[in-house]
């Protein structure tokens, strides 16, 4: 779905790495915006296919997924309206290295890479942003690998949960445990056990594809520093409050 034409401006406020760029940045990059709606699990663009757009979410998660020759994926990072999809591109990449899908619904703006690139100049605060972003990335694509490898899957179904609420800026979303478990790497009946486990604490509560955080402050707790050690680095270099 898109919201561009017939001479409509498309509203371009709420992606922090393009809200309060100055007039000329945007007036550069505003002729190439057009804002999208994605739907739950709606692809991007696929591993190792070129990157022809760049996605600049409002609202709504995007997940970047790892995926094997037998099909098998994981989830390697989240994407929210702190940040853009298609990053790579921006970087010099010429394919893809993840597949991008939607993982709660919302409206995103897109730009073609080309585009953006002509106008992100290395002396605006756009480019400048970019960077500080692709290293609040970096960070929360460290802590991702060292978490799969070092903590339990509680934990790391905690931090998951914490990192979605983030984006969506709710205390309920939806998300099937199907999907959890894909995004996590573990399989269906751990991701119903801790499900359970975390709702007989009261912490979350779980029925019919939607999720609600009952206890943010207990699942803190329950979630591993990796959530911790990249919020902070996304305050540090963005000066944005939330998880990677």
């Amino acid at each position: 779905m898109s919201d561009r034409g017939g001479g409509h401006t498309p509203e371009i406020d709420g992606n922090y790495l393009l809200d309060g760029l100055p007039s000329a940045e945007l007036d550069a990059l505003r002729p190439a915006i057009e804002r999208v709606r994605s739907r739950m699990r709606q692809v991007l663009f696929e591993q190792s296919e070129p990157i022809q757009y760049a996605y600049f979410p409002q609202g709504g998660v995007f997940s970047l997924l790892a995926q094997m020759h037998d099909g098998s994926t994981v989830e390697t990072l989240t994407v929210g309206n702190e940040g853009v999809v298609g990053l790579p591109a921006l970087l010099g990449a010429s394919h893809s290295p993840t597949r991008a899908i939607c993982q709660v619904s919302g409206w995103a703006l897109r730009l073609p890479v080309t585009a953006l690139i002509d106008g992100a100049p290395r002396t605006g605060m756009l480019f400048d942003r970019l960077m500080r972003y692709a290293q609040a990335r970096l960070t929360a694509l460290s802590r991702s690998v060292a978490c799969n490898r070092l903590h339990t899957a509680q934990q790391r179904y905690a931090r998951w949960v914490l990192t979605t609420q983030d984006r969506v800026g709710t205390e309920e979303f939806s998300i099937t445990q199907d999907f959890l478990a894909q995004m996590l790497g573990v399989t269906r009946p751990t991701i119903s056990v801790v499900g359970q486990e975390l709702q007989s604490l009261r912490i979350i509560h779980y029925a019919q594809g939607r999720l609600t955080v009952e206890d943010r402050e207990g699942l803190e707790q329950i979630s591993c520093e990796c959530y911790r050690t990249t919020r902070a680095a996304f305050a540090e270099l963005l000066g944005i409050e939330r998880g990677g």
